[in-house]
């Protein structure tokens, strides 16, 4: 793939996986990566709350971005066509996407339907990224089961798992899916290798049906528990940050190590 895409229809990238799987990073590296090749991109952010950290990351990096607040893709798929509409206006090669780390149920509430839009998009393979460490645990027979369910839902529809922090970790468990890759966003070891094989054409998209018990579902993203907090802090005495900050983390740390939440 020399620079690739260059089409009247951007690729559409879906990047799955749980939170701390290294989505964003690996989205920004592999921008960067496109971006050497004369390639021009863009990205949606997807959350629940209102105020999105990646999106201001993705600024401050230089890229063009949209948002999807308010709820996954797959319960707000209209928003998804419209911000990747409005992305359209700069012409991008390619348009990553990053639902919300507790999605599963992609292919058939996202991909499948995107489908429609053939004329105007191509799509890539979902892919869905794995912390190995993450993984080991999820593995365990004593893992939290909502936690395993988002998990197994997760890899069992993936058209590819690609196992993140190589650098990190060099050997990740075996798992049963199907197309399996190992990369690194910090150090560059497979993106390139995974951006010519997602923008190829040589994986199916959406191939893998998933059967969802969404009581089951909804169970395991409730456990999950997220908090959406701005807040104003006014001392009565001067401090530096290091004074606040650092108090206020060991003191979130014992508290949710004490809630075997750490």
């Amino acid at each position: 793939m020399s620079g690739q895409p260059v089409s009247t229809r951007p690729w559409v990238v879906l990047v799955g996986g749980f939170l701390g799987a290294g989505k964003t990073t690996l989205i920004l590296a592999a921008a960067r990566e496109l971006e050497r090749r004369g390639l021009r991109c863009a990205m949606v952010w997807n959350d629940q709350g209102k105020d999105l950290v990646d999106s201001r990351y993705a600024d401050l990096s230089g890229m063009r971005s949209g948002e999807v607040t308010g709820g996954c893709f797959c319960c707000r798929l209209s928003h998804l066509i419209d911000a990747m509409g409005e992305l359209r206006a700069h012409a991008p090669d390619v348009i990553f996407a990053e639902p919300v780390g507790s999605c599963t149920d992609l292919s058939a509430t996202v991909l499948r339907p995107l489908l429609e839009y053939s004329d105007t998009y191509q799509l890539s393979p979902l892919t869905v990224l794995v912390d190995p460490e993450r993984a080991r645990r999820m593995l365990d027979p004593d893992a939290d089961a909502g936690m395993r369910f988002l998990f197994d839902k997760q890899l069992q529809e993936a058209d590819l798992v690609c196992f993140t922090k190589s650098d990190l970790y060099p050997e990740f468990p075996e798992t049963a899916a199907a197309h399996v890759r190992q990369l690194s966003a910090k150090s560059g070891q497979g993106v390139a290798a995974w951006l010519s094989e997602i923008l190829s054409g040589t994986i199916v998209t959406g191939d893998q049906a998933l059967e969802v018990d969404y009581a089951a579902y909804a169970r395991a993203e409730a456990a999950l528990a997220w908090l959406n907090l701005r807040a104003v802090f006014q001392p009565r005495n001067l401090l530096s940050p290091a004074m606040l900050l650092g108090p206020l983390l060991d003191h979130l740390d014992t508290a949710l190590t004490a809630q075997q939440m750490g």
